[in-house]
C-alpha cells in the first residue's frame, strides 16, 4: 500500500485520478456537524456533550470512501452517487479536481471558526444562565 497515494502526494506527475485532498473532505464533515450542533437548542446541546467527539467522527465518515486506496472493492462507492452520502464526497472530488490546497485551506479555516464559534456559544449561554 502507497501511504503517499492515499495522502494524495505528487499526483499529477504520477497521473493519479484528480481529488479533492482528505483534509478537506474530513473539514467538511467537520465542519457541517458543527452547523448541525448550531442549529441545535442549548439545552439539547448541553445534553450531547462531547460535540468534538462526534465531529471528528464525522470527519472520518466524510474520508471513507477514499478508502478505496487501500482496496479496490471500494473503489466502486468512491466512483458512484452513493458516495455523496459521505458529507458530499463526490461532489467535492468533482468541483475540487487539482487537489487546491486553497480549498483544503478555506475549509479547515471554515472549521476552526465554527468550533470556536460553537464554543463561545455555549461558554455564553452557560454564564447567562
Amino acid at each position: 500500500v502507497d501511504l503517499r497515494y492515499f495522502l494524495r502526494y505528487n499526483t499529477r506527475k504520477r497521473g493519479g485520478p484528480r481529488m479533492s485532498m482528505a483534509i478537506g473532505h474530513f473539514s467538511a464533515g467537520a465542519s457541517a456537524t458543527f452547523v448541525l450542533f448550531h442549529l441545535l437548542p442549548p439545552r439539547v446541546r448541553r445534553k450531547v456533550g462531547q460535540y468534538g467527539f462526534i465531529a471528528i467522527l464525522a470527519g472520518l465518515w466524510a474520508m471513507a470512501p477514499d478508502l478505496s486506496k487501500f482496496t479496490a472493492r471500494l473503489q466502486s462507492l468512491h466512483d458512484s452517487i452513493w458516495a455523496n452520502l459521505f458529507f458530499f464526497h463526490q461532489l467535492m472530488d468533482m468541483v475540487d479536481a487539482h487537489d487546491s490546497i486553497w480549498v483544503s485551506s478555506a475549509l479547515v479555516g471554515l472549521m476552526i471558526v465554527l468550533m470556536f464559534t460553537l464554543w463561545a456559544s455555549d461558554i455564553w449561554q452557560h454564564r447567562a444562565g
